[in-house]
């Protein structure tokens, strides 16, 4: 080293400087081929008759290089270096470049003081020509330790310096690192213009993985924003070109973890938790602590965000415990509060169990407080009045009201801007404090305005899943309402909060992505690949299996990133306007609020509201229920009329009758159905006092009255998918009732042929394998000759069919999500525009299940609506005496629409 040194103070003398420009332009090579800049950096040091004046720029230019590369140690030798000789040559511009450079990568692995003290000597020495950039650098330290005021003040007079020296690329990547300052301070709309400006100018040096940088932020705020379709396209954009540079595999582990906050914050957080344990456990190979402790605090939320709060808490725990320790006081107070929150639901729960107030109650108030505080002070505003609001929920449990008052006043104000989930939750708070107060029509408004955010923010999105999943932002607001209704015994109040809330997604069509193509491409590949599966090998399984997994999620991802077109939220109708369509039948709409069910029983001439006691003894039963009727099937109906196991189906659904219908008092008319929650599985052709008459199923009353054009749908669509016995005869003996049907069998019947022929077709009829997915709802499917037909295929219906059958197991069942959102087969259908779906909630044995499927067309062909045909088949069917028909009989429902013409 000291010859070096010696060296480069002789050459200085006679005035061999190195060329500034020509080491910058080197610099820039880090975003396009640090590996390449290490070895061309390398090569160069080696020379023999390479100028000692420019060692100190090429010690420092492979310092960045090997930051990039996620090799800190070695970078920071290398910066070590450079700053000796140019300290030792005078070169103030290297020294300071190199110092910053220090203080990042310093920062990076945790040595924050040494960080801020090198950062303070680069500023200190560094000339006026190069100061801007120590400015920027100076501002990106602040940023990632969380001083906010100081990052955006060391922004702003950096940008003014260069842009006048015209450093096109710093000014690139301040406008990326303020970004995401902006981003994270939910200043949205800032943030995406310092994105959109970041990649025009990365794009237009040519510094492609830069602008990729800039499109995956872009991403990261558009996520926030609630725009998920764009979100994930412009992740997909940045990948793209991720993908294209080795080095580029180096921020995947970055964008994953943006991507797991964007799913987040869309409502899929069993897929978050999934997604951020995976770029947790891919950072860890590197030696970034900050992206690491970042995306262990996004796990913590998503583990919050789940309800598995003991989870979130220790996860949160241990990275404030980690940020203190690196002096990163802002994070340490964002872990804090999560952390808080979580402990703070737990205690919510004891309270709302009816335990008394715990000893540890008083001292997580004064932590709430404490963290309340410190984030409001560091600049997490939004996140100070987050913990406000929790804060007044669990004190007005506890009755404190003043105080409760106090602590929510001061968080709704900071969240009426920003994401829905944050205004909706700031109306809530504003309704709280007004029922406290005793001003319950203040209350109302406050709810129904938390509402309309939910409902306009679902209306922004495209995907069936998201659009279900969105509901569980309104999830308070609306059991505060139906809670204040039920207080009124308002009738047209409750049903109003009622409706307002229940199976909204369902009153819009799904939207298709914006490459419709690339879907139908991959889910053609998916069948290909679900085929292959099921003849595969058991060397193969394993190798066909992991390549199905890849494919499924590819299908979702593309799905996710639908915008949608929807138009106007639909109006909820009124009572009277639902009486002027009953006639003689009766609308029976059931409400759960807090564990306790109500009935509303609407006619044409009254409405009843009917309190049917706790919901715990119906879910015993239905539970029963559906395990003895399981048990039924899967023994193919082969007992006989007074075996035990008969005689328990029948005592359950006799009780689940008492609880549910009795109390009513409907008599004997057509019912209409509306359930909740676990009453979606009730076999309610199955309850004694339903048999012979026609019951249709609907996920909400403003469903069931859809209108509708008179029908222009022609023809029959009947298809035998394989390993169905009795298949083929079902089919053939269907089709004898209908001179323009088509059937479709063996190998015919394949996924494109159903496809072309559904649409348009008054009446389908598919009798194949089914396969429900409880874990990806929208991959449940039928199996047809050349793979499954996905709920993904059937959204795609262009012109939906009047009346579809689906006799295969469990073809009525559905997940349920918040606000009775339901993801299945009947849901898929009815989204698309078919009017009714008949299909069973268990399984059937085949020969029965044909024999009740003839039944049925037999009369839909003679003109009967689909309610009272299945209810007259299953009659018939009963009269056998066959345990295998009683089962049948009472295993199919009727979903849908209102079949008569309004007059």
């Amino acid at each position: 080293m000291i010859h070096i040194i010696a060296d480069i103070v002789w050459r200085a003398a006679i005035g061999e400087i190195p060329r500034q420009p020509e080491f910058l332009a080197l610099a820039e090579m880090r975003s396009k081929d640090p590996t390449g800049l290490v070895l061309d950096a390398t090569t160069r040091l080696a020379h023999v008759d390479a100028e000692p004046s420019s060692l100190a720029y090429l010690y420092w230019v492979r310092g960045l290089a090997r930051h990039e590369l996620a090799l800190p140690d070695e970078a920071l030798t290398d910066y070590g270096t450079a700053i000796d000789l140019a300290r030792v040559l005078g070169l103030r511009d290297c020294e300071s470049r190199a110092r910053a450079s220090r203080a990042i990568s310093l920062l990076s692995i945790g040595r924050s003081a040494e960080a801020i003290s090198e950062i303070g000597e680069a500023l200190r020495m560094s000339p006026s020509s190069t100061r801007p950039v120590i400015e920027m650098l100076a501002g990106l330290l602040h940023q990632r330790q969380g001083r906010v005021d100081q990052a955006l003040a060391a922004y702003r007079g950096a940008l003014v310096g260069l842009r006048r020296v015209g450093d096109q690329p710093a000014i690139a990547r301040l406008f990326l690192n303020r970004g995401i300052l902006h981003a994270y301070q939910w200043n949205l709309g800032a943030a995406v213009d310092d994105f959109e400006q970041a990649e025009q100018i990365a794009q237009g040096a040519q510094l492609w993985l830069l602008g990729a940088q800039a499109s995956h932020n872009l991403g990261f705020a558009k996520g926030r924003q609630g725009d998920v379709p764009g979100a994930l396209q412009a992740f997909d954009a940045a990948l793209s070109v991720y993908t294209e540079f080795a080095y580029g595999s180096r921020f995947v582990p970055v964008l994953m973890s943006d991507r797991a906050e964007v799913l987040l914050m869309a409502g899929l957080n069993e897929e978050a938790v999934e997604a951020a344990a995976a770029a947790r456990q891919a950072l860890a190979l590197t030696s970034d602590r900050i992206e690491i402790a970042e995306t262990s605090l996004l796990l913590a939320r998503a583990l919050l965000a789940c309800g598995r709060l003991h989870e979130a808490a220790l996860e949160a725990n241990a990275v404030a415990a980690d940020c203190r320790a690196g002096r990163r006081r802002a994070w340490a107070a964002l872990a804090d509060h999560v952390a808080v929150q979580a402990e703070l639901r737990l205690v919510d729960r004891d309270l709302q169990d009816g335990f008394s107030e715990a000893g540890s109650v008083g001292s997580l108030l004064k932590r709430m407080g404490r963290v309340s505080r410190e984030l409001d002070q560091l600049g997490w505003l939004t996140e100070a009045a987050q913990v406000q609001t929790e804060l007044g929920r669990v004190l007005l449990r506890l009755g404190r009201v003043v105080r409760a008052r106090a602590a929510m006043a001061a968080g709704r104000a900071a969240l009426r801007s920003g994401p829905a989930s944050l205004r909706s939750q700031a109306w809530y708070a504003e309704a709280l404090l007004r029922r406290t107060d005793g001003d319950l029509p203040a209350a109302r408004r406050a709810l129904r305005r938390g509402l309309t955010i939910v409902e306009e923010h679902g209306r922004t999105l495209g995907a069936t899943e998201l659009r279900t999943r969105s509901a569980v932002l309104g999830v308070d607001l609306a059991k505060m309402g139906l809670s204040m209704a039920l207080e009124s015994r308002r009738v047209d109040h409750v049903f109003w909060w009622t409706e307002r809330w229940r199976a909204n997604a369902l009153l819009r069509r799904p939207v298709r992505p914006p490459d419709d193509s690339q879907l139908a491409s991959l889910l053609i590949e998916l069948r290909q690949l679900n085929d292959d599966l099921r003849h595969a090998d058991v060397e193969r399984v394993a190798e066909s299996s992991a390549r199905l997994a890849r494919l499924e999620r590819e299908v979702r991802d593309t799905t996710l990133q639908a915008h949608s077109h929807a138009g106007l939220i639909v109006a909820t109708p009124t009572l009277r306007a639902l009486r002027q369509r009953m006639g003689d039948r009766v609308l029976i709409e059931y409400i759960d609020v807090e564990g306790h069910l109500y009935a509303l029983a609407v006619t044409a001439s009254a409405t009843r509201l009917v309190d049917l006691g706790p919901t715990e003894p119906v879910r015993v039963e239905l539970q029963y229920a559906l395990s003895a009727l399981r048990g039924l099937g899967m023994r193919g109906g082969h007992l006989d009329i007074g075996s035990s196991r008969l005689l328990s189906a029948f005592t359950t659904v006799q009780r689940l009758a008492e609880l549910l219908i009795a109390p009513i008092g409907a008599g004997s008319a057509e019912l209409v159905v509306v359930p909740t929650g676990i009453l979606h599985a009730v076999p309610w052709g199955a309850l004694p006092e339903l048999a012979g008459r026609p019951v249709t199923v609907s996920p909400s009353a403003t469903l069931w009255m859809r209108t509708r054009q008179p029908s222009a749908r022609s023809g029959v669509l009947l298809v035998a998918g394989p390993d169905l016995e009795f298949a083929d005869s079902e089919v053939a003996s269907i089709a004898g009732f209908y001179p323009d049907a088509i059937a479709l069998t063996g190998g015919a019947a394949t996924a494109a042929a159903v496809m072309e022929r559904l649409s348009g077709s008054r009446i389908v009829h598919i009798a194949a394998h089914g396969k429900i997915r409880h874990d990806s709802p929208l991959f449940s499917s039928l199996q047809l000759a050349n793979g499954p037909l996905t709920l993904f295929d059937l959204e795609s219906v262009v012109a939906p069919p009047h009346t579809v059958l689906l006799p295969a197991c469990d073809g009525a069942v559905t997940a349920v999500r918040s606000g009775d959102e339901l993801l299945g087969a009947p849901a898929a259908l009815l989204s698309a525009g078919v009017v009714t779906v008949i299909a069973p909630l268990v399984p059937v044995p085949d020969e029965a299940t044909a024999a009740l499927m003839v039944a049925v067309h037999r009369r839909l062909a003679e003109g009967q609506p689909a309610a009272q045909a299945l209810s007259d088949a299953a009659q018939e069917r009963r009269s056998t005496g066959s345990v295998a028909d009683l089962l049948a009989a009472g295993a199919f429902i009727c979903v849908g629409c209102d079949e008569r013409p309004i007059s």
